[in-house]
């Protein structure tokens, strides 16, 4: 069995170090749209929505690894395609005597173990149990239909069949693994048992409707992550403008296209963009409009001053950043005193640079225990609240006891509003559990 799950192991392995680029790069639309719709964002959520993408990039990768040599695929002829169904459960049994056409073949115990232990039976439980999850997430985390969920499953299946046969795109100069109609089969079937194995392991989950009353819960505080996010929004705008603005000058100067390194462009550009146009949105910048939130006074008066948004910006910006830098360079030097360094002037150096980075994280805990805000917040007397919040999940009257519950009802139990065709209308819970949010 161990070998048998060897051509496994690269792939899953593969996915494992990719995976934490993916979730970089999906993690602030993510939170975007999360933010926006619903205000907030549940752990449970997050946990459940980057499971289903390491489920995703572990199975495309299995169809796709391990990649032979591109000399080797050229030298060898194309692999054709199956297009009869069945065919290959019907050839790894013949392998073992095992015969269709020949009834009394079949009743041979020893030959029954040698195909159960093959790997030709094996490739197509692994075929079948590969998307099995896809199943299971189409039906608890999307809501997906019976019907939509076959037709996504096929597609997949689909969509990794084309994968091979394009020769990974282009990449190989044909096939270099099978396109298989048994493939799309027991790939199909492995997303119907997903979907009809969701109600079991759901009920060991929150329902999506209480992960949705969950975030917006959530929603009814600035999260440190939500003012990072319209941060990162902001500041993606900043550098575009900054950059357009320096070509275009640059142009306009030399009549050619160049990309200089302006110093006062970008204290400029942090200017007019966080201070004069945050003022005149009334503490509100394009990211954090986004992130439905707002800047406003100790008072809660969103009228800002000038000096109070250049120091807040003139902290964050400039100052935080070249302390992190000075607090980078002492570790760093901390580090070549402990190595390359004699005696007394060793000891030293380690304590000065080490004294740097305690007298750093020791004047924010201060500020952080006497205001509870960070720098930034506290000496430009500003802080962040909730501009506006999307509508509350409908949540049931549990109070109303006139209305029967139906037979399904009852079999799916309480916590798991599942549905036998699928739970296309949400449904919400009245209790929701306890989760940590973002």
């Amino acid at each position: 069995m161990i070998t048998l799950l060897g051509p496994y192991v690269q792939p899953i392995f593969g996915a494992l170090i990719a995976f934490p680029f993916l979730a970089g790069a999906l993690t602030l639309p993510y939170c975007v749209i999360n933010y926006r719709r619903y205000g907030g964002i549940a752990a449970i959520r997050t946990f459940v929505f980057f499971s289903f993408v390491l489920y995703c990039l572990c199975a495309f990768l299995l169809t796709v690894l391990p990649l032979p040599d591109i000399r080797d695929v050229a030298a060898s002829d194309p692999i054709p395609i199956n297009f009869i169904p069945g065919s290959n459960l019907i050839e790894g049994m013949a392998d073992f005597g095992l015969f269709v056409t020949q009834p009394i073949s079949l009743l041979q115990p020893k030959a029954w173990a040698g195909y159960l232990m093959s790997r030709q039976l094996f490739q197509l439980l692994a075929n079948v149990i590969m998307l099995v999850p896809m199943g299971f997430f189409l039906r608890y985390f999307f809501e997906c239909s019976l019907r939509k969920t076959l037709l996504i499953s096929f597609l997949t299946s689909l969509f990794f069949e084309l994968t091979q046969l394009s020769g990974l795109y282009g990449i190989y100069p044909h096939a270099y693994r099978c396109p298989d109609v048994d493939d799309l089969i027991c790939n199909t079937l492995g997303g119907l048992i997903g979907f009809y194995l969701a109600p079991l392991l759901a009920r060991f989950l929150p329902t999506k409707d209480e992960i949705d009353l969950l975030s917006w819960k959530a929603g009814s505080k600035v999260s440190p992550i939500r003012e990072w996010v319209a941060a990162c929004a902001d500041l993606c705008i900043v550098g575009v403008v900054s950059t357009s603005w320096t070509t275009i000058w640059d142009y306009v100067q030399l009549q050619q296209l160049t990309i200089n390194f302006n110093p006062t462009i970008g204290p400029i550009t942090v200017f007019l963009y966080f201070c004069l146009l945050q003022k005149f949105l009334h503490g509100q910048t394009p990211g954090k409009m986004i992130m439905r939130i707002r800047l406003v006074t100790e008072d809660g008066s969103d009228k800002l001053p000038i000096p109070s948004l250049l120091i807040r910006y003139g902290l964050l910006y400039f100052v935080v950043p070249l302390v992190a830098s000075i607090n980078i360079l002492a570790a760093g030097s901390a580090v070549v005193f402990a190595f390359y360094e004699p005696g007394l002037l060793k000891a030293i150096g380690i304590i000065t640079c080490l004294g740097v980075i305690v007298l750093t994280v020791l004047f924010t805990l201060g500020i952080l225990k006497k205001s509870h805000r960070l720098p930034h917040d506290h000496f430009s007397h500003t802080r962040v609240v909730v501009a506006s919040r999307p509508d509350a999940p409908n949540t049931p009257d549990t109070s109303d006891t006139s209305t029967p519950s139906t037979s399904s009802d009852s079999s799916n139990g309480p916590h798991n509003p599942i549905t036998p065709d699928g739970p296309d209308k949400p449904t919400s819970a009245s209790n929701p559990p306890t989760s940590y949010s973002l």
